[in-house]
Formats: C-alpha cells, structure tokens, sequence
C-alpha cells in the first residue's frame, strides 16, 4: 500500500514537472543579419531594431512592445511604389545562439508614423514569408539540410493610427509553426507586403517592428529524477 501512495504522489509531481518545464517561454534572437535586399542596415532603420526589446514572458505582458515609435522598426529602402514587383527579396538570418526548440513565433507589425491620416493603416507591414532551419552544427549557410520543414506563414496587418493620426503600439501576433524544429539559425525570405490594402498608405517599403520566438525548454534533472524513481517502483 505504501509503494503504491508513494507512486501516485510521485506521478502527480513528475506530471507537475513536466508541465511546467513544457511551457513556451518567449526568447529574442542574440544576432539578425539582413544578407539580401536593399535594406536600412544602420542609420534610423536597423535590423537589430527586430531584436532589442528584451522580451520575456516572465517580466513582460505578452502584447508589449519596448519601442512602437516609428523609429523602431526595421525596414527596407524604397523599390517603386511596389516593393516586391520591384524584384526585391529580402532575406534576414536570425541566431538563436544555440540549437533551440522553436515552435511558435511572436511578431509585432510595423508601426505608424506620427503623420499619417487618422485611420490609415501601414501598408509597408510584412505580410507573406517563409522560414528555413539550420542547426549549430550546419551554421548560417546550410539552410534546409537537415530540416527540410519549410513553413509559409501570413502576418496580419497592422493596426491603423487612431483620431489623432497617431501611431499605437502593435499587439503582438502569434503564428504556430505546427511542429516543433531544434535549430539555432532561422532564415526568413519575405514574400509580400500589405500595398493596395484599403485604407493603407505606402507599399513601397517591407519592414516590421519586433520578432520572438516561443521555445519549449529541456526537462529539469528533477524531472528526469521523478521519472527514474516511477520507473524503479514499477518494477517493485
């Protein structure tokens, strides 16, 4: 009876454990490089803009934004009044700084400028890109070797710029990758804007504001020590 009450109290805690190890914690890239594209790579617009708020879901409520100025954004230079019918395709590599479980991204749209009609939407807002994966070991050039998942996902628009013809901070958006991909390198080739959307200015542009990633973290040795104890009592 005893080994039996100690195996029903030690299955609740190694369900407990895993639960909580199990949970998505959202983690911002140490490193982006913008390698193709005529991008803003230093000056008002730099891709480093897509990684600097420091965003973690144990300090942060989810919808934050650190910096939803105008200025935080990154984006591109001007490609006609069209950018992708220009023949422009962006590429940004982002480093994870090691091989980590990726399976949900956290995005923020590009924010309004200050002078934009009352109402008007941003029609330079990523809309279409797809990602590829590359472990520690592969490095930054080998995308697509070892992990051929290759997802094409859709940002919603961001929001419009309210009565006063203000900028407002962007909600943070979330778009399930549908697996779980152990990788530290992410390459992400934009595919489409927002120009021609209703009520939106520009299109001429690609950028947005912030990225994350939701990551599922490793067992703790607790854990693992739970299960070892419920496999010995099983054998009992």
């Amino acid at each position: 009876m005893r080994i039996h009450n100690m195996f029903f109290v030690l299955s609740i805690c190694a369900a407990s454990i895993i639960t909580i190890t199990t949970n998505a914690e959202l983690i911002s890239p140490v490193n982006v490089d913008s390698s193709q594209g005529n991008t803003f790579n230093s000056g008002a617009f730099p891709a480093t803009n897509l990684i600097n708020g420091g965003l973690n879901l144990h300090d942060h409520s989810p919808g934050e934004q650190s910096n939803w100025a105008l200025t935080g954004n990154w984006v591109t230079n001007q490609a006609g009044s069209n950018y992708f019918s220009a023949g422009q395709t962006p590429v940004l590599i982002f480093d994870m700084g090691s091989n980590t479980d990726i399976a949900q991204i956290a995005y923020w749209a590009y924010s309004i400028g200050p002078w934009q009609s009352p109402g008007a939407t941003q029609n330079n807002s990523l809309k279409g890109f797809s990602l590829k994966f590359a472990t520690e070991n592969e490095g930054a050039n080998q995308f697509g070797k070892s992990i051929a998942f290759n997802p094409i996902l859709t940002a919603e628009p961001a929001l419009p710029s309210n009565s006063n013809a203000r900028g407002l901070p962007q909600p943070m958006q979330t778009l399930d990758l549908d697996q779980t991909v152990n990788a530290r390198y992410i390459q992400m080739t934009l595919l489409s804007n927002y120009y021609g959307a209703p009520g939106g200015l520009g299109g001429d542009r690609v950028g947005f504001n912030e990225i994350a990633f939701n990551t599922v973290p490793e067992p703790t040795s607790l854990g693992l020590i739970a299960l070892a104890s419920l496999i010995l009592l099983k054998r009992k």
